[in-house]
């Protein structure tokens, strides 16, 4: 592929799934600023590796797979982070306003493992199917699914619990 049709193809599939990546990123490290970082690091990777894409997968689910893995990369270096630092968040006991909402739901996805909020959002937050999804995590399509469900449950709880606080 010359360098120009690379820079095209590159482009345009920059333009198809650049909303759904970052979407993805952003809704397993819930960080505006980081999902851009990681956005950014997930697009070079792509860039760089471009030559050597073997065809064994679509662009598309190629171009998750290095988001997802960059995404899961960060919430283990976080992880870490926050072991050392044993830092609390603050509690609050009035009822989460409008602008708290989306707090509670970030906080319900950190309950979640690594791989159920990557399941959640790659099927709530992208759409994919539990095909794509078990394709993706080299898991059965009946394993995706069953974890998408175990994360929903905890999620409706966790929210259903601090809604009342």
């Amino acid at each position: 592929m010359r360098q120009q049709e690379r820079e095209a193809f590159f482009e345009s599939m920059v333009k198809a799934y650049g909303t759904k990546l970052y979407n993805l990123i952003r809704s397993i490290v819930l960080n505006h600023d980081d999902a851009d970082d990681l956005m950014q690091e997930t697009l070079l990777k792509a860039w760089k590796s471009l030559e050597s894409f073997r065809n064994e997968a679509s662009y598309a689910t190629w171009l998750y797979r290095i988001a997802l893995n960059e995404a899961l990369r960060h919430q283990q270096r976080a992880a870490l982070r926050r072991r050392f630092l044993l830092a609390k968040p603050a509690q609050s006991n009035t009822a989460p306003s409008a602008d708290q909402t989306e707090s509670i739901l970030s906080a319900a996805l950190q309950t979640l493992t690594a791989r159920q909020r990557s399941v959640f959002a790659m099927h709530y937050f992208n759409s994919l199917s539990f095909a794509e999804i078990g394709q993706l995590l080299h898991v059965t399509e009946a394993t995706a699914k069953a974890t998408y469900h175990q994360s929903a449950i905890k999620i409706k709880q966790y929210i259903h619990q601090h809604a009342e606080n």
